[in-house]
């Protein structure tokens, strides 16, 4: 059956190249990534179960290519896509409904307050770490109801901290090669950190919350997943920060959060240490 699957697969993406995807603009590139979509989606439902479709798949994406690696993976989905080292390419999520097809751009974020390991590339020994840390706790499954403000807290870092914006599985497997070890990560599901449009209506909202020994934060969606915040004490400071992203619609806000963990509003976890051990560290 594998081997029937391997072949009929082969036959379906022949034209979905490589070469294809770095000739085409973006419209053209967008129409590919929605055809081959649709030819993924017709061939799962022709499977016996997702493992058989998806490896043949891979296989026959990579002979056209494609460099894709597997970035997370659960009974029901598995995401295979390109690392920050090897650039743009397909991200690829499969599940028993289809399979859902995006053109990642991996670049590196634009901000020194976020800067990435090359956490997805190849061999890596964290990211199957990270994978396991992740794959512990119900945030995938929470990710069903709406979108995660995540904070990272580096460990041994003095303080410092990356912010990221979580709609989804594919979301999440892009932050996942980006945390780093030892990191105290807090994935916020309830809406204390608000996603607005409007740098006024933000800066009215978070004006009112300032006080003594209660900071707020303000920043921006830079990419789609990332986020770059500023921590604010007074007044004076939320006015500045206002100021430098005037025009800016797409905002994140709120009150600087605690590091809670529920398992519903909020889902705190320590990530293991390069060598698997989850230890405690300064924040």
């Amino acid at each position: 059956m594998v081997k029937e699957i391997e072949e009929f697969a082969d036959d379906r993406i022949q034209s979905f190249t490589r070469a294809a995807f770095d000739a085409a603009d973006d419209q053209t590139r967008s129409d590919l990534t929605a055809e081959l979509a649709t030819v993924l989606g017709e061939m799962v439902a022709q499977s016996p179960d997702l493992r058989s479709f998806v490896y043949p798949s891979v296989a026959g994406l990579r002979a056209l290519g494609h460099e894709l690696w597997r970035y997370a993976a659960a009974g029901d989905y598995e995401i295979w896509g390109p690392t920050f080292e090897t650039g743009p390419g397909l991200l690829i999520t499969f599940t028993r409904d289809g399979a859902r097809v995006t053109w990642r751009t991996v670049a590196r974020p634009r901000f020194p307050g976020h800067r990435i390991d090359p956490a997805l590339r190849t061999g890596d020994p964290f990211l199957p770490i990270v994978d396991r840390a992740l794959s512990a706790t119900p945030i995938a499954a929470r990710l069903n109801a709406g979108t995660a403000i995540v904070l990272e807290r580096l460990a041994r870092g003095g303080g410092a901290t990356r912010w990221y914006c979580c709609r989804d599985v594919a979301d999440l497997a892009e932050i996942a090669g980006a945390l780093r070890s030892g990191s105290r990560v807090s994935f916020y599901f309830d809406g204390r950190l608000r996603l607005g449009h409007d740098v006024g209506d933000a800066v009215a909202s978070l004006r009112d919350r300032i006080r003594p020994n209660h900071d707020v934060v303000l920043g921006v969606l830079v990419d789609r997943v990332h986020l770059d915040m500023t921590l604010i004490s007074t007044p004076e400071e939320l006015d500045e920060a206002a100021s430098e992203i005037a025009g800016a619609t797409a905002l994140v806000f709120g009150d600087y959060p605690a590091a809670d963990n529920d398992g519903v509003a909020a889902l705190t976890l320590v990530l293991p240490d390069e060598d698997g051990v989850v230890r405690r560290h300064p924040y």
